[in-house]
Protein backbone atom coordinates (compact mmCIF):
# COMPACT_ATOMS: atom_id res chain seq x y z
CA UNK A 1 0.00 0.00 0.00
CA UNK A 2 1.17 3.26 -0.95
CA UNK A 3 -0.56 4.96 2.07
CA UNK A 4 2.22 3.44 4.83
CA UNK A 5 5.45 4.75 3.39
CA UNK A 6 3.82 7.98 2.25
CA UNK A 7 2.44 8.30 6.13
CA UNK A 8 5.86 7.69 7.43
CA UNK A 9 7.41 10.40 5.51
CA UNK A 10 4.51 12.87 6.58
CA UNK A 11 5.19 11.54 10.03
CA UNK A 12 8.70 12.32 9.99
CA UNK A 13 8.49 15.74 7.95
CA UNK A 14 5.80 17.04 10.70
CA UNK A 15 7.55 16.23 13.62
CA UNK A 16 10.89 17.72 11.90
CA UNK A 17 8.71 21.03 11.65
CA UNK A 18 6.83 20.88 15.12
CA UNK A 19 10.14 19.71 17.21
CA UNK A 20 12.43 22.79 15.12
CA UNK A 21 9.22 25.51 15.98
CA UNK A 22 8.47 23.85 19.84
CA UNK A 23 12.27 24.13 20.30
CA UNK A 24 11.94 27.41 22.69
CA UNK A 25 9.20 25.60 24.71
CA UNK A 26 11.28 22.46 24.79
CA UNK A 27 14.25 24.88 26.99
CA UNK A 28 11.67 26.75 29.22
CA UNK A 29 9.54 23.69 30.10
CA UNK A 30 13.10 21.85 31.10
CA UNK A 31 13.87 24.83 33.37
CA UNK A 32 10.76 24.96 35.15
CA UNK A 33 10.69 20.97 36.06
CA UNK A 34 14.64 21.63 37.27
CA UNK A 35 13.58 23.88 39.60
CA UNK A 36 10.07 22.58 40.60
CA UNK A 37 11.49 19.19 41.65
CA UNK A 38 14.28 17.17 41.78
CA UNK A 39 14.80 14.17 39.21
CA UNK A 40 15.80 14.19 35.84
CA UNK A 41 13.66 16.28 32.83
CA UNK A 42 12.54 13.61 30.60
CA UNK A 43 11.20 10.33 31.51
CA UNK A 44 11.91 7.03 29.49
CA UNK A 45 9.03 4.45 30.31
CA UNK A 46 8.97 1.20 28.07
CA UNK A 47 6.16 0.70 26.34
CA UNK A 48 5.20 -1.68 23.55
CA UNK A 49 5.47 -0.59 19.92
CA UNK A 50 4.55 -2.03 16.05
CA UNK A 51 4.77 -5.91 16.28
CA UNK A 52 4.99 -6.22 20.14
CA UNK A 53 7.89 -4.92 19.97
CA UNK A 54 9.44 -2.93 23.31
CA UNK A 55 11.11 0.50 22.72
CA UNK A 56 11.41 3.55 25.71
CA UNK A 57 8.41 6.23 25.59
CA UNK A 58 10.13 9.85 26.05
CA UNK A 59 7.69 12.52 27.95
CA UNK A 60 8.53 15.50 30.03
CA UNK A 61 8.99 14.45 33.65
CA UNK A 62 5.54 15.17 35.79
CA UNK A 63 5.97 13.08 39.04
CA UNK A 64 8.18 13.08 41.80
CA UNK A 65 11.66 11.38 41.87
CA UNK A 66 11.66 7.67 40.18
CA UNK A 67 12.30 5.80 42.74
CA UNK A 68 8.75 6.88 44.70
CA UNK A 69 6.45 7.14 41.15
CA UNK A 70 7.58 3.75 40.84
CA UNK A 71 6.04 2.36 43.76
CA UNK A 72 2.75 3.31 43.16
CA UNK A 73 0.29 1.94 40.13
CA UNK A 74 1.08 2.11 36.51
CA UNK A 75 -1.66 4.37 35.80
CA UNK A 76 -2.88 7.95 37.14
CA UNK A 77 -5.42 9.31 38.77
CA UNK A 78 -6.89 12.97 39.24
CA UNK A 79 -5.66 12.45 42.96
CA UNK A 80 -2.53 10.89 42.29
CA UNK A 81 -0.01 12.09 45.15
CA UNK A 82 2.83 11.65 43.11
CA UNK A 83 2.22 14.46 40.17
CA UNK A 84 4.47 17.73 41.23
CA UNK A 85 3.03 21.02 40.31
CA UNK A 86 4.12 21.79 37.06
CA UNK A 87 3.52 18.05 36.09
CA UNK A 88 -0.19 18.63 36.42
CA UNK A 89 0.02 21.60 34.47
CA UNK A 90 1.98 19.94 31.92
CA UNK A 91 -0.30 16.94 31.55
CA UNK A 92 -3.53 18.94 31.74
CA UNK A 93 -1.92 20.93 28.73
CA UNK A 94 -0.70 17.88 27.13
CA UNK A 95 2.51 19.59 27.01
CA UNK A 96 3.85 16.61 28.52
CA UNK A 97 3.79 14.57 25.42
CA UNK A 98 6.48 16.79 23.42
CA UNK A 99 9.19 14.57 23.94
CA UNK A 100 7.85 11.74 21.95
CA UNK A 101 8.52 13.36 18.20
CA UNK A 102 12.26 12.40 18.77
CA UNK A 103 10.08 8.87 19.21
CA UNK A 104 8.28 9.68 15.56
CA UNK A 105 11.74 10.91 14.45
CA UNK A 106 13.45 6.94 14.83
CA UNK A 107 10.11 5.28 13.66
CA UNK A 108 9.25 4.00 16.80
CA UNK A 109 5.85 6.21 16.74
CA UNK A 110 3.37 7.83 14.72
CA UNK A 111 2.29 10.90 14.78
CA UNK A 112 -1.34 9.13 14.71
CA UNK A 113 -2.13 5.72 16.09
CA UNK A 114 -2.77 3.65 18.86
CA UNK A 115 -1.60 4.47 22.33
CA UNK A 116 1.44 2.42 23.75
CA UNK A 117 0.60 0.27 26.37
CA UNK A 118 3.17 -0.60 29.51
CA UNK A 119 3.76 -4.12 28.69
CA UNK A 120 2.64 -5.13 32.01
CA UNK A 121 -0.99 -4.96 30.16
CA UNK A 122 -0.45 -6.85 27.03
CA UNK A 123 -2.04 -10.25 29.30
CA UNK A 124 -5.14 -8.40 29.86
CA UNK A 125 -5.31 -8.16 25.16
CA UNK A 126 -7.53 -10.74 24.05
CA UNK A 127 -6.70 -12.36 20.73
CA UNK A 128 -8.45 -9.91 18.61
CA UNK A 129 -7.38 -6.60 20.72
CA UNK A 130 -3.56 -7.80 19.85
CA UNK A 131 -4.23 -6.30 16.34
CA UNK A 132 -4.03 -2.78 17.59
CA UNK A 133 0.07 -3.63 17.48
CA UNK A 134 0.02 -4.33 13.71
CA UNK A 135 0.49 -0.66 13.23
CA UNK A 136 3.05 2.22 15.13
CA UNK A 137 1.50 3.24 18.38
CA UNK A 138 0.88 7.28 18.26
CA UNK A 139 1.47 10.39 20.02
CA UNK A 140 -2.79 11.05 19.76
CA UNK A 141 -5.02 8.52 18.41
CA UNK A 142 -9.35 8.22 18.34
CA UNK A 143 -9.34 6.73 21.84
CA UNK A 144 -6.86 9.54 23.23
CA UNK A 145 -9.73 12.46 21.85
CA UNK A 146 -12.65 10.27 23.51
CA UNK A 147 -11.16 10.01 26.78
CA UNK A 148 -9.21 13.07 27.03
CA UNK A 149 -10.43 13.73 30.16
CA UNK A 150 -9.40 10.23 31.67
CA UNK A 151 -6.98 11.10 34.38
CA UNK A 152 -10.64 12.76 35.76
CA UNK A 153 -12.65 9.82 35.41
CA UNK A 154 -10.17 7.71 38.15
CA UNK A 155 -9.30 7.48 41.33
CA UNK A 156 -6.35 6.57 43.43
CA UNK A 157 -8.66 3.82 44.71
CA UNK A 158 -8.51 0.67 42.77
CA UNK A 159 -7.09 2.43 39.90
CA UNK A 160 -5.69 -0.08 38.13
CA UNK A 161 -9.06 -2.50 38.70
CA UNK A 162 -10.92 0.72 36.88
CA UNK A 163 -9.12 1.12 34.26
CA UNK A 164 -8.66 -2.63 33.20
CA UNK A 165 -12.42 -3.74 33.23
CA UNK A 166 -14.23 0.03 32.37
CA UNK A 167 -11.39 1.89 30.38
CA UNK A 168 -9.20 0.00 28.32
CA UNK A 169 -11.45 -2.28 26.91
CA UNK A 170 -13.36 0.88 25.39
CA UNK A 171 -9.74 2.19 24.47
CA UNK A 172 -8.90 -1.35 22.66
CA UNK A 173 -11.83 -1.29 20.55
CA UNK A 174 -11.59 2.42 19.37
CA UNK A 175 -7.73 1.73 18.20
CA UNK A 176 -9.09 -1.52 16.63
CA UNK A 177 -11.77 0.52 14.74
CA UNK A 178 -8.76 3.04 13.75
CA UNK A 179 -6.28 0.37 12.70
CA UNK A 180 -9.25 -1.25 10.38
CA UNK A 181 -10.16 2.04 8.88
CA UNK A 182 -6.88 4.11 8.86
CA UNK A 183 -6.20 6.85 6.51
CA UNK A 184 -4.38 9.91 5.68
CA UNK A 185 -8.08 11.71 5.79
CA UNK A 186 -8.89 9.68 8.89
CA UNK A 187 -5.32 10.81 10.54
CA UNK A 188 -5.68 14.70 10.04
CA UNK A 189 -9.12 14.39 11.32
CA UNK A 190 -7.53 12.81 14.80
CA UNK A 191 -4.83 15.59 14.26
CA UNK A 192 -7.12 18.59 14.06
CA UNK A 193 -9.43 17.40 17.21
CA UNK A 194 -6.26 16.69 19.13
CA UNK A 195 -5.23 20.39 18.82
CA UNK A 196 -9.30 21.26 19.72
CA UNK A 197 -8.95 19.63 22.91
CA UNK A 198 -5.42 20.73 23.92
CA UNK A 199 -7.90 23.69 25.28
CA UNK A 200 -9.31 22.13 28.33
CA UNK A 201 -12.89 24.31 28.15
CA UNK A 202 -13.25 21.93 25.02
CA UNK A 203 -12.21 18.67 26.58
CA UNK A 204 -15.45 18.26 28.65
CA UNK A 205 -17.24 18.24 25.58
CA UNK A 206 -16.55 14.77 24.36
CA UNK A 207 -17.24 14.08 20.46
CA UNK A 208 -19.02 10.67 19.47
CA UNK A 209 -17.11 8.23 17.32
CA UNK A 210 -19.38 8.62 14.76
CA UNK A 211 -18.34 12.85 14.42
CA UNK A 212 -14.64 11.40 14.49
CA UNK A 213 -14.97 8.72 12.43
CA UNK A 214 -17.07 11.02 10.08
CA UNK A 215 -14.76 13.75 10.62
CA UNK A 216 -14.62 17.10 8.49
CA UNK A 217 -11.92 15.54 6.19
CA UNK A 218 -14.26 12.60 5.03
CA UNK A 219 -16.98 14.42 4.58
CA UNK A 220 -14.95 16.72 2.45
CA UNK A 221 -14.03 13.87 0.08
CA UNK A 222 -17.18 12.75 -0.45
CA UNK A 223 -18.16 16.45 -0.55
CA UNK A 224 -15.76 17.87 -3.10
CA UNK A 225 -16.20 14.10 -5.11
CA UNK A 226 -19.30 14.66 -5.93
CA UNK A 227 -18.85 18.57 -6.43
CA UNK A 228 -16.62 17.90 -9.05
CA UNK A 229 -18.15 15.34 -10.91
CA UNK A 230 -21.67 17.33 -10.92
CA UNK A 231 -19.39 20.09 -11.89
CA UNK A 232 -17.71 18.67 -14.89
CA UNK A 233 -21.53 17.30 -16.15
CA UNK A 234 -23.30 20.71 -15.96
CA UNK A 235 -20.43 22.21 -17.12
CA UNK A 236 -20.44 19.92 -20.25
CA UNK A 237 -24.44 20.06 -20.31
CA UNK A 238 -24.54 23.89 -21.06
CA UNK A 239 -21.99 22.84 -23.30
CA UNK A 240 -24.09 20.63 -25.08
CA UNK A 241 -26.84 22.62 -24.91
CA UNK A 242 -25.37 25.60 -26.83
CA UNK A 243 -24.17 23.53 -29.86
CA UNK A 244 -27.57 21.96 -30.19
CA UNK A 245 -29.50 25.04 -29.59
CA UNK A 246 -26.96 27.16 -32.34
CA UNK A 247 -27.96 24.16 -35.03
CA UNK A 248 -31.57 25.50 -35.14
CA UNK A 249 -30.68 29.60 -34.42
CA UNK A 250 -28.17 31.70 -32.99
CA UNK A 251 -27.05 32.41 -30.08
CA UNK A 252 -25.12 35.64 -30.22
CA UNK A 253 -22.72 35.93 -26.99
CA UNK A 254 -19.39 35.54 -27.84
CA UNK A 255 -17.10 33.06 -26.71
CA UNK A 256 -15.58 35.15 -23.26
CA UNK A 257 -19.66 36.15 -22.64
CA UNK A 258 -20.86 32.16 -23.48
CA UNK A 259 -18.26 30.77 -21.14
CA UNK A 260 -18.60 32.63 -18.55
CA UNK A 261 -22.55 32.31 -18.34
CA UNK A 262 -21.55 28.39 -18.55
CA UNK A 263 -19.85 29.01 -15.46
CA UNK A 264 -22.23 30.55 -13.66
CA UNK A 265 -25.04 28.59 -14.83
CA UNK A 266 -22.29 25.14 -13.67
CA UNK A 267 -21.80 27.09 -10.60
CA UNK A 268 -25.59 27.24 -9.16
CA UNK A 269 -26.66 23.66 -10.95
CA UNK A 270 -23.67 22.45 -8.30
CA UNK A 271 -24.80 24.33 -5.22
CA UNK A 272 -28.43 23.71 -5.44
CA UNK A 273 -27.71 19.84 -5.74
CA UNK A 274 -25.53 20.61 -2.45
CA UNK A 275 -28.37 22.52 -0.52
CA UNK A 276 -30.91 19.42 -1.50
CA UNK A 277 -28.57 16.96 -0.26
CA UNK A 278 -27.92 15.15 -2.99
CA UNK A 279 -24.44 14.20 -2.38
CA UNK A 280 -25.68 12.41 1.24
CA UNK A 281 -27.19 9.16 -1.14
CA UNK A 282 -25.05 6.23 -1.11
CA UNK A 283 -25.74 5.80 -5.00
CA UNK A 284 -24.61 2.28 -5.18
CA UNK A 285 -27.46 1.65 -3.60
CA UNK A 286 -30.03 4.55 -4.17
CA UNK A 287 -33.58 2.98 -5.27
CA UNK A 288 -35.84 4.58 -8.35
CA UNK A 289 -37.22 7.11 -5.50
CA UNK A 290 -33.98 9.02 -5.15
CA UNK A 291 -34.24 10.35 -8.99
CA UNK A 292 -37.31 12.54 -7.50
CA UNK A 293 -34.67 14.36 -5.43
CA UNK A 294 -31.89 14.76 -8.27
CA UNK A 295 -35.49 16.11 -10.59
CA UNK A 296 -36.87 18.80 -7.88
CA UNK A 297 -32.95 20.24 -7.87
CA UNK A 298 -32.47 20.78 -10.92
CA UNK A 299 -35.82 22.19 -12.10
CA UNK A 300 -34.96 24.33 -8.65
CA UNK A 301 -31.66 25.14 -10.76
CA UNK A 302 -33.77 26.04 -13.72
CA UNK A 303 -36.08 28.10 -11.72
CA UNK A 304 -33.51 29.98 -10.38
CA UNK A 305 -31.10 30.61 -13.64
CA UNK A 306 -34.58 31.95 -15.32
CA UNK A 307 -35.12 34.33 -12.24
CA UNK A 308 -31.34 35.85 -12.90
CA UNK A 309 -31.39 35.75 -16.18
CA UNK A 310 -34.89 37.75 -16.67
CA UNK A 311 -33.19 39.87 -13.93
CA UNK A 312 -31.00 41.17 -16.97
CA UNK A 313 -32.19 43.79 -19.32
CA UNK A 314 -32.91 42.63 -22.02
CA UNK A 315 -32.70 38.96 -20.86
CA UNK A 316 -29.59 36.94 -22.56
CA UNK A 317 -30.95 33.78 -23.02
CA UNK A 318 -33.97 32.47 -24.10
CA UNK A 319 -35.94 30.16 -21.37
CA UNK A 320 -36.20 26.68 -23.74
CA UNK A 321 -31.98 27.25 -23.70
CA UNK A 322 -32.28 27.12 -19.70
CA UNK A 323 -34.61 23.92 -19.89
CA UNK A 324 -32.34 22.14 -22.72
CA UNK A 325 -29.70 22.42 -20.54
CA UNK A 326 -31.33 21.57 -17.23
CA UNK A 327 -32.63 18.26 -19.02
CA UNK A 328 -29.09 17.70 -20.25
CA UNK A 329 -27.84 18.17 -16.81
CA UNK A 330 -30.63 15.89 -15.16
CA UNK A 331 -29.64 13.37 -17.95
CA UNK A 332 -25.94 13.70 -17.01
CA UNK A 333 -26.45 13.15 -13.10
CA UNK A 334 -28.76 10.37 -13.06
CA UNK A 335 -26.53 8.24 -15.75
CA UNK A 336 -23.66 9.02 -13.24
CA UNK A 337 -25.29 8.22 -10.04
CA UNK A 338 -27.39 5.18 -11.67
CA UNK A 339 -25.31 3.64 -14.19
CA UNK A 340 -25.84 0.06 -14.25
CA UNK A 341 -28.14 0.06 -11.16
CA UNK A 342 -30.82 1.75 -12.95
CA UNK A 343 -32.82 -0.40 -14.16
CA UNK A 344 -32.75 -2.54 -11.17
CA UNK A 345 -33.97 0.60 -9.99
CA UNK A 346 -36.88 0.68 -11.89
CA UNK A 347 -37.85 -2.91 -10.75
CA UNK A 348 -37.93 -2.08 -7.25
CA UNK A 349 -39.86 1.06 -7.90
CA UNK A 350 -42.58 -0.69 -9.48
CA UNK A 351 -43.04 -3.38 -6.84
CA UNK A 352 -43.66 -0.31 -4.33
CA UNK A 353 -46.42 1.62 -5.54
CA UNK A 354 -48.87 1.49 -2.58
CA UNK A 355 -48.53 4.03 0.24
CA UNK A 356 -49.23 2.82 3.47
CA UNK A 357 -49.83 4.69 6.97
CA UNK A 358 -46.94 4.03 8.95
CA UNK A 359 -49.13 3.99 12.05
CA UNK A 360 -49.10 0.52 13.54
CA UNK A 361 -46.31 -0.42 12.06
CA UNK A 362 -43.72 -2.68 13.52
CA UNK A 363 -40.81 -0.66 13.76
CA UNK A 364 -37.44 -2.31 12.46
CA UNK A 365 -33.47 -1.59 12.90
CA UNK A 366 -31.20 -3.03 10.62
CA UNK A 367 -27.93 -3.80 11.78
CA UNK A 368 -25.44 -3.97 8.52
CA UNK A 369 -25.43 -2.09 5.27
CA UNK A 370 -23.91 -4.23 3.22
CA UNK A 371 -25.07 -6.67 0.98
CA UNK A 372 -27.02 -8.96 3.15
CA UNK A 373 -28.38 -5.17 4.51
CA UNK A 374 -29.54 -4.40 1.29
CA UNK A 375 -31.20 -7.87 0.88
CA UNK A 376 -33.19 -7.42 3.92
CA UNK A 377 -34.23 -4.22 3.42
CA UNK A 378 -35.49 -5.30 -0.31
CA UNK A 379 -37.48 -8.53 1.87
CA UNK A 380 -38.75 -6.56 4.30
CA UNK A 381 -40.31 -3.71 1.39
CA UNK A 382 -41.07 -5.99 -0.99
CA UNK A 383 -43.24 -8.72 0.27
CA UNK A 384 -47.08 -9.42 1.19
CA UNK A 385 -46.79 -8.49 4.36
CA UNK A 386 -44.14 -5.42 4.01
CA UNK A 387 -46.54 -2.79 5.09
CA UNK A 388 -46.57 -3.98 8.61
CA UNK A 389 -42.70 -2.54 8.91
CA UNK A 390 -41.38 0.85 9.13
CA UNK A 391 -37.87 0.69 9.02
CA UNK A 392 -36.66 3.33 11.11
CA UNK A 393 -32.81 3.12 10.16
CA UNK A 394 -29.54 0.82 9.83
CA UNK A 395 -26.64 0.46 11.87
CA UNK A 396 -23.12 -0.31 10.26
CA UNK A 397 -19.41 -0.06 11.45
CA UNK A 398 -18.51 1.02 7.86
CA UNK A 399 -17.29 4.60 8.57
CA UNK A 400 -17.73 5.38 5.17
CA UNK A 401 -21.58 4.60 4.80
CA UNK A 402 -22.26 6.90 8.21
CA UNK A 403 -24.45 10.05 7.58
CA UNK A 404 -25.79 8.92 4.38
CA UNK A 405 -29.06 7.26 3.14
CA UNK A 406 -29.53 3.87 1.38
CA UNK A 407 -32.67 3.33 0.08
CA UNK A 408 -34.11 6.19 1.71
CA UNK A 409 -33.27 4.73 4.73
CA UNK A 410 -30.28 6.34 6.98
CA UNK A 411 -27.81 4.98 8.63
CA UNK A 412 -27.97 5.95 11.84
CA UNK A 413 -24.60 5.51 13.97
CA UNK A 414 -22.56 2.31 14.22
CA UNK A 415 -23.21 -1.13 16.20
CA UNK A 416 -22.34 0.22 19.72
CA UNK A 417 -25.56 2.68 19.27
CA UNK A 418 -28.07 0.12 19.01
CA UNK A 419 -29.16 0.36 22.75
CA UNK A 420 -29.63 4.24 22.22
CA UNK A 421 -31.02 3.94 19.27
CA UNK A 422 -33.67 0.73 20.37
CA UNK A 423 -34.98 3.21 23.11
CA UNK A 424 -35.15 6.76 21.70
CA UNK A 425 -36.69 5.34 18.93
CA UNK A 426 -38.89 2.73 19.98
CA UNK A 427 -37.72 0.19 17.92
CA UNK A 428 -39.76 -3.24 18.59
CA UNK A 429 -37.64 -5.41 16.23
CA UNK A 430 -33.69 -5.73 15.38
CA UNK A 431 -32.45 -7.39 12.37
CA UNK A 432 -29.13 -8.59 12.35
CA UNK A 433 -27.83 -9.17 8.62
CA UNK A 434 -24.22 -9.10 8.71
Amino acid sequence: MIYQPFKRLFDFLLAVVFLALSSPLYLLIAIVIRVDSKGPIIYRGIRLGRGGHRFHILKFRTMVELEIAHKGPRITARDDNRITRIGKFLRDTKLNELPQLVNVMRGEMSLVGPRPEDPSFLEHYTDEEREVLSVRPGITSLASVIFADEENQLSMDNVTHTYLHSILPKKLRLDLLYVRNHSLLLDLDILLRTMVILFPRFRKVTPSVEDMLLGPMRILRRFVTWLSIDAVIAFLAVGLAGIIWRQGGPLDLGISRAVFFAMIMTGIFTLVNVLTGVQRVQWRYASFNEVIRLIVSVVASVILLAVLNRSINPPRLPDAFLTLAGFLALSGFIGARYRRRFLDSLQMRSARLKSVKEVGRERVLIVGAGEAGQLTLWLLKNNPIGHAFQIIGIVDDDITKLGTLIHRVPILGMCDRIADIVEKKNVGTIVFSI
